[in-house]
């Protein structure tokens, strides 16, 4: 059983075209719902997020319970009921780490400069205290209004492409 939360997003919608028999949706905007059953094997991919880098400290209180609060909630059902279960989140490389230059290595602590960026790397230290697995994709420039079938130059696109398949995709070049 896949849950995915951000269905209506750029990649949770693409993800949803190529696999809708295999994933149960979850949507929320206020209170987070326990949607879940118990299951062998499962995973929640967690693509919604409702703030950006465009909001302000002044907002603070509302992107916090929108995106971290709710996320540690959504977590808290899923593992309750999924403990061998896997959790996958979607971040922001560009945003945790401005200011290093180009290149970003995996010894480079985060950094963020925006509340988004705070948020995104709060949710990225509750995952680490959870029981199940985890993967965290730090990834840069998802974002956008929905973009043609065919388009095959992103690593999202990349990696959709890739599901049920042995092709391994070059995340990193080591030049």
């Amino acid at each position: 059983m896949i849950y995915l939360t951000g269905a209506n997003g750029l990649v949770g919608s693409r993800f949803l075209n190529l696999y809708k028999d295999q994933v149960t949706t979850i949507s929320y905007r206020d209170e987070v719902p326990d949607v879940f059953g118990s299951h062998e094997n499962s995973c929640l991919i967690h693509l919604a997020w409702s703030s950006t880098t465009r909001n302000t400290y002044d907002e603070f209180e509302k992107v916090i319970k929108n995106d971290v609060t709710n996320s540690k909630i959504l977590f808290d059902y899923y593992v309750n009921k999924n403990p061998n279960g896997k959790i996958i989140f979607i971040s922001s490389a560009g945003d945790l780490h401005l200011g290093h230059g180009r290149t970003v290595w995996e010894e480079h602590e985060p950094s963020p400069h925006s509340l988004y960026g705070e948020c995104k790397l709060h949710v990225e230290n509750i995952l680490k205290e959870l029981s199940c697995k985890t993967v965290v994709l730090r990834t840069s420039n998802i974002w956008g209004a929905k973009v043609s079938g065919n388009r095959v130059n992103g690593l999202v696109d990349k990696l959709l492409s890739s599901l049920d398949t042995d092709r391994v995709i070059e995340i990193f070049a080591d030049l």
